[in-house]
């Protein structure tokens, strides 16, 4: 089974943007493009020429963002949700000072322990 980033063996979608040998060979799974760009992994694959966000110039990764010279943005996919966004990406896109402050609640630990 081909992989994600997030090493999952879920239902991947495959890119399909030409290099100089072959194609990209980023896969994206349905959880991880659903979550950070909004998007569905089996609408995509059903589109013969879709090319991933990396591709797209689009991509919010760490290594992705750390080479743009940007801040990763964490683990943002259920603070983005929180605040009403369909994505990282849409949150992203929107306001830097949204993105600082869903850094902020997802720095939260998950379960507060009761006393």
């Amino acid at each position: 089974a081909t992989r994600c980033r997030q090493k999952t063996t879920d239902f991947t979608v495959a890119c399909r943007q030409p290099r100089k040998k072959g194609l990209c060979p980023i896969h994206f799974c349905h959880k991880c493009l659903s979550n950070r760009y909004g998007e569905d992994a089996e609408d995509k694959a059903k589109e013969a020429g879709w090319t991933c966000p990396k591709c797209r110039g689009i991509c919010n990764c760490s290594l992705c963002r750390k080479k743009k010279g940007e801040t990763p943005t964490g683990i943002l996919a259920h603070a983005a949700k929180a605040l009403g966004h369909s994505s990282v990406h849409d949150l992203l896109i929107k306001s830097s000072e949204m993105v600082a402050a869903a850094q902020t609640l997802s720095s939260f630990p998950k379960k507060i322990k009761k006393v």
